[in-house]
């Protein structure tokens, strides 16, 4: 597990989870500042760390965990100014999604494999605040955004069939009204979660081969305010900023159909944005 906060001064700090031997490393600084947000994602052996700077503009850095080195920041040519950005990976490809200042989702795609990323395009939005993505099986991006009413929102991108949907009340019907989003995939099934506006995190999970979703459950926590979920082994990891900067993190294993207790995880540390993810 590659978990990265950033800090309430701006800048990264990295910490690695081992959940075979219950172990985490210390936090090391990944010589960045003035971040606002990151996001993050796996590809092989590639821990792809995407962040807006101070000037709205997206940098990324990527550890490669095979080689132990990391290529250092750098600007993403043509980067919109944005104010919140996600992705997610599909074999060798990235799918990065970003909310412009304006408050619309901007898109670019890269196949990490050989090719370039391939330009931004608009798919639209009105006053986005939040968002959250994941692919599934199908090579769907499922890209769910909180929107200026706080109501969670969907937008699939099918690249198997090379077609966008509209935008639509994502989950269950009647949606939900959230502060922050996550969301993980695993098959074509995706686990969703939101901290709901009393501060406590839910979650539903979207079963995308029978096309319904198992509803809304209170997970707790209180106080909650930021959130970031990865997924491996069939156990998705939740972790969550509390209202004082502190992390909390809680563990649903879908092979037993358990979920553990808020914890803080080894290391503690305060944080104003976070991201988790995993790589091969």
């Amino acid at each position: 597990m590659h978990l990265q906060r950033i800090a309430p001064n701006g800048e990264l700090f990295n910490a690695e989870g081992d959940y075979a031997t219950g172990r985490w490393s210390g936090w090391s600084n990944q010589g960045a500042s003035q971040l606002k947000e990151v996001t993050s994602t796996g590809t092989g052996a590639v821990n792809r760390t995407f962040a807006v700077g101070g000037d709205n503009r997206i940098y990324e850095n990527d550890g490669d965990y095979a080689t132990g080195k990391w290529s250092g920041w750098y600007a993403l040519a043509g980067s919109p100014e944005v104010k919140a950005v996600s992705a997610a990976s599909d074999g060798n490809t990235v799918h990065l999604v970003a909310i412009g200042l304006d408050g619309r989702l901007y898109n670019s795609d890269r196949d990490f494999a050989g090719g370039n990323w391939n330009g931004w395009t608009d798919h639209g939005g009105n006053g986005l605040k939040r968002l959250t993505s994941a692919t599934t099986a199908d090579h769907v991006n499922h890209i769910i955004a909180v929107d200026a009413n706080d109501q969670l929102m969907e937008l699939d991108a099918d690249y198997a069939a090379r077609k966008w949907s509209d935008w639509q009340v994502a989950g269950p019907a009647g949606g939900f009204r959230a502060q922050d989003v996550t969301a993980t995939a695993s098959g074509n099934t995706v686990h969703l979660g939101a901290i709901g506006l009393d501060g406590n995190w839910y979650n539903t999970d979207g079963d995308f081969d029978r096309g319904s979703w198992n509803g809304w459950w209170n997970g707790g926590g209180g106080n909650l305010k930021r959130v970031t979920s990865a997924m491996a082994n069939n156990v998705n990891h939740v972790f969550a900023v509390r209202s004082d900067n502190t992390l909390t993190e809680r563990d649903g294993d879908y092979n037993t159909g358990q979920w553990n207790d808020w914890a803080t995880p080894a290391g503690g540390g305060d944080a104003t944005a976070l991201t988790a993810s995993f790589t091969q």
